[in-house]
């Protein structure tokens, strides 16, 4: 299966100042393997190297975040059944297995090729491996941005305008002409159907202690349909889901604003 996205209009350069706060990546999956005795997560850390730490956790309270979704999934970890997390030495990426889903998530991106890509084949082939699931019924990716002036090199915005030479106008809300205000909070969420994957494009005004404005861009783009479990075909979707993340984040910005992230020739994508 090709990419169907690698030619969208965008910049796949990575950047030097990426205002990237989270990225999540999730799959979902049909598995007859339990987890209580915790072989089978002892197997998935050693598939996946053994200096991630292992911790089980008793599932009594814990929400079950689903990309592409604000309410919990049906399916999902239910009170009183087994989480395992594993964590890297640094603190920033963590692996969540449940008896359904696999959720990977880090703060410390780096790039899609040659990072945030090789966890997710390595995670596929771990669940292939020790879940044998027979379908997978979503995959989804999450980029979660906060861009303040510093990741344009830009003087503190201390108004809403002062983001419109790195923002689209689409974004940045409401300013009714003529009246004396000023703006508190704007959001926005656009959720588009792109051929068979759905992305949610969201964002807001953030206001610092300091009064520095700011804005977060949330983008999730997901796929829910019922197949077989492929891991390939899984890892193609996942590049797919990166390449249009990638389009709608640069279609939030300005041209000039993403010029003034920092675009590294040669560089691997955001």
């Amino acid at each position: 299966m090709s990419n169907r996205f690698a030619d969208l209009p965008f910049d796949d350069r990575q950047v030097e100042r990426a205002p990237l706060a989270n990225v999540i990546w999730q799959v979902r999956f049909a598995s007859d393997v339990k987890l209580d005795d915790g072989r089978a997560a002892f197997e998935f850390q050693a598939s996946l190297g053994p200096d991630l730490k292992l911790t089980r956790i008793r599932n009594e309270t814990l929400f079950q975040m689903s990309i592409g979704s604000v309410q919990p999934i049906a399916g999902g970890p239910q009170a009183g059944e087994d989480v395992w997390r594993l964590v890297s030495p640094d603190g920033r990426a963590t692996v969540t297995l449940g008896r359904d889903v696999v959720t990977f998530e880090t703060q410390s991106y780096g790039a899609w090729k040659g990072n945030f890509r090789d966890w997710i084949a390595a995670l596929l082939s771990a669940v292939d491996k020790v879940m044998s699931p027979g379908v997978t019924t979503r995959v989804g990716l999450r980029f979660v941005n906060t861009a303040f002036a510093a990741a344009f090199e830009a003087e503190p915005f201390q108004n809403p305008t002062d983001l419109t030479p790195f923002i689209s106008d689409r974004f940045l809300g409401f300013d009714p002409q003529g009246i004396d205000t000023k703006v508190g909070m704007t959001q926005s969420r656009h959720v588009l159907v792109v051929e068979d994957l759905n992305a949610a494009v969201s964002s807001a005004l953030i206001n610092q202690e300091s009064g520095e404005y700011g804005i977060l861009i949330d983008i999730d783009t997901y796929r829910e349909a019922t197949k077989a479990f492929d891991a390939e075909e899984l890892l193609e979707v996942s590049d797919e889901l990166h390449d249009l993340e990638l389009a709608l984040f640069q279609q939030v910005l300005t041209k000039d604003g993403w010029l003034a992230l920092g675009p590294i020739d040669g560089g691997d994508a955001k």
